[in-house]
């Protein structure tokens, strides 16, 4: 409106009215023309949102825009967190006095010891993480199993320049890649031990990154004993994106189970390349000595309500893969239900 009004004035001054055409008054035209840019200058300086952290609060410590995302850094007590866009979720976090979030990073870390009993740390040599954020997960795996090569890829350069500033994503043994996921994985000729896919874009996942031909080539790029992880949002009682996700991936892997994370409404979704079982994962996590490991398996057999997804059923095809739809309907009646 005051815009608009500066306009009228502006343009009054040019004509000199209807009937009385003169030449305008530039000095106060000119003047006029400032006014708006000192105003922006002189107000009020802020976030352009409030930062949402968990808790629903935080203090904003720095905002960027990308080409991709609206990227805030927020301090939550000892923690820094990764917010993007709407601050639906937190998508990375960084503590400097412990490893473990209690969030859903924690879990890839067991991905593994669903494979032959006696599963070890040192066979692990090699993970890739697809949808690096601020570096949660490589952090973890650095502190839990040792200096593991690991190709982090990230599509926005700019939250990992945030993270190597704000959130000490400076691991030596982390190779960064600035890139499409699916494109590095297509062009790509490693394998690795753990591929973890923790890409999202709230509310929504990307939906190239969701079906059957997607995970044919993340398998492909499998050892033998490898496992896939895929980080899948949920509402605390609707799993119908997080069941859609693991009836896909049992259409290519050999077996796949199920995890709900004990802090925030995820779960993760795990694809194993061999034959592998549950009572494979009971058995390693008793002789597992890591306390960190211990710590996430144990919460994940007491909490997480463990269990394997048997039903092959193909929801999301590169033809057709409605993600953002069943998204969508979960937000609707989450909304409708009361946040149930």
């Amino acid at each position: 409106l005051f815009v608009s009004i500066i306009g009228l004035v502006a343009l009054r001054l040019w004509t000199g009215g209807p009937s009385h055409p003169r030449r305008p008054d530039k000095s106060l035209l000119s003047v006029l023309l400032l006014i708006p840019m000192g105003l922006a200058l002189i107000g009020p300086q802020g976030a352009i949102k409030p930062p949402s952290g968990s808790g629903s609060g935080g203090a904003l410590v720095t905002e960027r825009e990308s080409p991709y995302n609206y990227i805030q850094v927020v301090r939550v007590g000892d923690e820094t967190q990764l917010l993007l866009n709407e601050g639906l979720g937190v998508h990375s976090i960084y503590n400097p006095n412990r490893v473990l979030t209690q969030g859903p990073w924690d879990y890839f870390l067991i991905a593994p010891f669903f494979n032959n009993a006696p599963f070890t740390t040192s066979q692990v040599r090699k993970v890739g993480i697809i949808g690096l954020g601020a570096g949660t997960i490589p952090r973890e795996f650095s502190a839990v199993y040792g200096p593991v090569a690991i190709d982090g890829v990230e599509i926005d350069g700019t939250i990992v320049d945030l993270a190597q500033h704000y959130f000490h994503m400076n691991e030596p043994n982390l190779h960064v890649i600035v890139e499409d996921g699916r494109y590095f994985l297509q062009t790509t000729k490693q394998h690795y031990d753990v591929i973890g896919i923790d890409a999202y874009q709230q509310p929504y996942v990307p939906f190239q990154l969701t079906t059957t031909e997607f995970f044919h080539e993340v398998r492909s790029h499998l050892t033998p004993t490898g496992v896939a992880v895929v980080n899948a949002g949920r509402s605390c009682c609707d799993f119908r994106l997080v069941e859609a996700l693991a009836q896909t991936m049992r259409s290519t892997f050999a077996n796949v189970y199920i995890i709900d994370s004990q802090r925030f409404e995820n779960s993760l979704v795990i694809g194993t390349n061999a034959r592998t079982s549950l009572s494979n994962f009971y058995t390693n996590t008793a002789r597992m000595t890591n306390p960190a490991l211990k710590s996430v398996a144990y919460a994940s057999i007491a909490y997480g309500h463990i269990r394997e997804e048997k039903t092959n059923n193909v929801y999301f095809t590169d033809d057709r893969a409605p993600v953002e739809q069943l998204i969508d309907q979960i937000i609707f009646d989450a909304v409708r239900n009361g946040g149930k």
